[in-house]
């Protein structure tokens, strides 16, 4: 995998990750994955949305939870192995607006940190 070519491709995927959830879409979310791409706690590895089904779940969940959500992606890292097997390290902060009651709306922030594995799907790079 020629990675160090494109750089910008796997920054990207982060971008649409953090689109996808905000604006509610889990078809974009479920096309940023291979089929078999699953997002998972660190460094448990509980799998939480695997599959088309798991990211409708997941937009689900978001929209059930909270009027509006922000992600903003900060930094990045990523590292190759000698087998050629791309993964990174991408941090951030998601904003999280909920209803508060008679107080209105509040914000929760949450700070991120994904460690992610990608893979080469039909020439494209997913997560």
């Amino acid at each position: 995998m020629a990675w160090f070519t494109a750089p910008q491709e796997l920054h990207d995927l982060a971008f649409r990750y953090a689109l996808a959830v905000d604006s509610r879409d889990a078809a974009g979310l479920a096309a940023l994955f291979t089929p078999d791409g699953a997002l998972a706690s660190h460094p448990e590895g509980h799998v939480r949305y695997c599959g088309e089904e798991g990211w409708r779940r997941m937009i689900a969940e978001v929209s059930a939870s909270f009027v509006e959500t922000m992600h903003n992606v900060h930094n990045q890292a990523f590292d190759r192995d000698q087998a050629g097997q791309v993964t990174g390290l991408t941090t951030g902060v998601a904003s999280h607006l909920l209803e508060a009651g008679e107080a209105g709306l509040s914000v929760l922030d949450f700070a991120m940190r994904y460690h992610d594995t990608y893979a080469l799907r039909d020439g494209a790079k997913a997560p």
